[in-house]
């Protein structure tokens, strides 16, 4: 070897001597003892390295004592990729003779499912559902729940639906799949209500008169006959609600406030 120059010794302990030689051409030696570990044999791994989008995994290393991972992982805890693709994990294990080594695992995450769709609210049970799916890998199932009740059917799109709540699963070639649920709207046109004096007196005669414009049948509530006179059986603000038998009419309400009539006391 040469002083001052570095050079690779072999695994294990070695005796090194150095002879020096002053000004005089006087010489000397001496001798030091230097070893040489060998590398930790460091291993990474992963608790499953294909995944679908969202789902996390555990990386550990071996082989060494202290484990530092690239990427923001924490050796033995749970870990979420950021994103899909495939990634190169590195880990790197110190022994505990501080030697260092490095190992990588890859990871696949699967594309994201994606999905988006129209609707068609709901008018005598025409409501419509139409999905688009992006992402994942195709192909697609797709699994309805209709009614709440967890028994699912398998069409793409979902017509002639009243209002309600509809959740689809869509799972992908993969095993992974997306979840949302879309609501369907019943749609309704407001009964129109006649003009008439929202206060009144309890001895005035009340009349409430709507229209359907699909020439639904009226009914109202509190003791109310649609165009009919009558008079309110109490005071105050009163509330009164009309329906029709038709669904494409929404009930209409209305607000009355009937006035305590006066108190008369004759005298002769």
């Amino acid at each position: 070897m040469t002083d001052g120059v570095a050079f690779t010794a072999a695994v294990g302990t070695a005796t090194y001597t150095v002879t020096g030689t002053d000004a005089n051409g006087c010489q000397n030696t001496a001798t030091v003892d230097a070893t040489v570990y060998d590398l930790p044999t460091v291993t990474a791994s992963v608790d499953d390295d294909e995944i679908c989008y969202g789902e996390s995994v555990i990386f550990t290393g071996g082989g060494a004592t202290t484990y530092a991972w690239d990427m923001g992982v924490t050796d033995g805890e749970v870990f979420t990729p950021a994103t899909d693709g495939t990634a190169t994990y590195t880990v790197t294990g110190t022994d505990d003779n501080s030697c260092v080594n490095t190992a990588s695992v890859d990871v696949l995450v699967n594309s994201e499912i994606i999905i988006t769709y129209t609707t068609v609210d709901e008018t005598i049970d025409d409501g419509e559902i139409d999905i688009t799916v992006t992402g994942g890998i195709p192909a697609y199932t797709f699994d309805w729940d209709t009614d709440g009740t967890g028994d699912f059917d398998d069409p793409e799109d979902l017509t002639g639906l009243s209002a309600g709540f509809y959740t689809v699963v869509v799972r992908d070639d993969a095993g992974c799949e997306s979840t949302v649920t879309i609501e369907i709207i019943e749609l309704c046109t407001p009964l129109t209500v006649e003009p008439f004096d929202p206060i009144i007196c309890e001895t005035d005669l009340l009349i409430l008169d709507a229209t359907s414009e699909t020439g639904g049948a009226i009914t109202w509530d509190g003791g109310a006959i649609d165009g009919v006179g009558f008079y309110p059986e109490m005071t105050g603000v009163i509330t009164y609600t009309a329906t029709s038998d038709d669904p494409l009419d929404c009930p209409t309400s209305v607000d009355v406030e009937v006035l305590a009539a006066p108190t008369v006391n004759p005298t002769i």
